[in-house]
């Protein structure tokens, strides 16, 4: 799996990156007024094994699935 951040982000191999769905805007009730955004559901992990071009990383799966184009990665 590309991800697009590799070493020019901090990112190192072995690293384990959490996959997470997009989260939801969440709105003041009362003023309509973004107040941010949620987290999104975990949907599993990724390690880094190797890196390519200026700022890319490839990824084999760690545990999970389902991991799909714009899904969102964070260190875990």
């Amino acid at each position: 799996i590309y991800i697009n951040a590799g070493r020019q982000s901090g990112i190192n191999i072995g690293d384990i990156l959490n996959v997470m769905t997009e989260g939801l805007e969440i709105y003041d009730p009362e003023t309509g007024a973004l107040i941010g955004v949620s987290k999104g559901e975990l949907k599993g992990t990724l390690e880094i094994i190797d890196f390519f071009g200026p700022d890319g990383a490839v990824s084999i799966l760690h545990s999970g699935g389902s991991v799909t184009e714009g899904d969102f990665v964070q260190l875990y």
